[in-house]
């Protein structure tokens, strides 16, 4: 038997509170009244009465000095893991739980993207101490079974600057160099990082969805979601939607923000995230 869940989503408190609503939900239409719903996160501290307890269920975010003192008080025999978002337990903050997690007779770990690219290291952490990939579920079957809607994708082609192009080459230099051992050490996550943002900030980019826009203000206002990579990125791209409605917000920071992406399709017809959405 089971007595003990523990949830662990990533360090966000969003995707905690996403968790927390939907066990409540599942409590109630399975009638487990006798289960107790704990919180570690943000200003919830309520471990102790999930260690102490029997029966109990505990949503605590991706924090490794939280995670060891709980996970060296449990049940192995009786309780089961969850790593939500799974790719983030493979950083190397969490290394140094290694060896806890696998000591657990039952364990299960959710995401995506399970594999993290460029990191070997990261990949195999999780893998010995989670367990093998025992279910997949791709894309193009959530799209048919409709529990994600299809898409359309438009390639909008955008021109580096003179700069830009300078830079992503002076990155390829480093990372030759670092290659033959000649300079610093410059692995390729970090070379990979560095090129793909230089495209993430292209200073034609701006100009480039201004006048895509323009053409398709009916996407503007109706129910979107825009990413950027920075705050600032962000605020520039407000300018413009700005021209076409005034229902729109900003999803920057956790807490009052938050209720921004719930306003969507009432009274917002865009928000505008520098965050990953799960």
């Amino acid at each position: 038997w089971i007595y003990k869940i523990l949830i662990c989503p990533n360090r966000t408190n969003t995707l905690c509170e996403q968790w927390y609503e939907e066990v409540m939900k599942w409590k109630k239409k399975r009638n487990l009244k006798t289960l107790g719903i704990r919180r570690f996160y943000d200003s919830h501290n309520e471990a102790g009465k999930f260690i102490d307890g029997s029966n109990e269920l505990l949503i605590v975010n991706r924090m490794p000095e939280k995670l060891e003192n709980i996970l060296k008080n449990l049940d192995k025999e009786k309780t089961l893991i969850i790593q939500d978002e799974v790719h983030g337990f493979g950083s190397k903050g969490m290394m140094q739980l290694e060896r806890l997690h696998r000591s657990f007779k039952y364990t299960l770990g959710l995401s995506a993207t399970p594999i993290r690219k460029f990191d070997t290291e990261g990949s195999d952490f999780i893998l010995k101490e989670m367990g093998k990939i025992i279910y997949e579920y791709k894309l193009e079957n959530a799209i048919e079974d409709g529990i994600l809607c299809p898409f359309n994708y438009i390639h909008l082609p955008v021109a580096l600057t003179k700069e830009e192009r300078k830079k992503k080459q002076g990155y390829i230099a480093k990372r030759n160099a670092a290659k033959k051992g000649i300079g610093d050490p410059y692995s390729e996550k970090d070379y990979m990082r560095d090129m793909a943002n230089v495209n993430k900030l292209a200073e034609n980019k701006e100009p480039a969805f201004a006048d895509f826009i323009s053409k398709n203000s009916d996407l503007i206002k109706n129910n979107s979601i825009i990413f950027c990579h920075q705050k600032e990125q962000a605020k520039n791209l407000g300018n413009y939607i700005h021209q076409y409605t005034s229902k729109f917000s900003y999803y920057f920071d956790e807490g009052v923000e938050r209720d921004n992406l719930m306003r969507i399709g009432n009274d917002l017809d865009c928000v505008i995230s520098c965050h990953i959405l799960s």
